[in-house]
């Protein structure tokens, strides 16, 4: 429970930022902070709760936007590209391999 509750809060916390931050400066700095939270929860917690993330964040974003199911679909690629590439790639307690899944 208090998972679900982290990654309510943390998307909200997130998009707020990412929206504020946009509106801030224009088109030049476009952060994309939803997908740096869904690898984030992909690589701490796991594949439910990174699909979870995906799935409140692109609720999130499809609900302020004018695209329907874009986001959601989006994130939820992304969150199975993490699970895979954490399968296959990740290595525990190499930065190197953190960087490599966040960009």
């Amino acid at each position: 429970m208090k998972k679900i509750l982290f990654i309510l809060l943390m998307s909200v916390a997130f998009f707020l930022i990412e929206f504020f931050l946009f509106n801030w400066s224009g088109h030049r700095i476009a952060l994309s902070l939803s997908v740096l939270l869904i690898i984030f929860n992909g690589i701490l917690f796991g594949f439910p709760y990174s699909l979870a993330t995906a799935l409140v964040s692109g609720l999130i974003a499809d609900s302020y936007g004018m695209a329907c199911v874009i986001n959601i679909v989006a994130y939820t690629g992304c969150a199975v590209a993490v699970f895979y590439l954490k399968k296959y790639v990740y290595q525990r307690g190499s930065m190197a391999s953190v960087v490599l899944l966040s960009f």
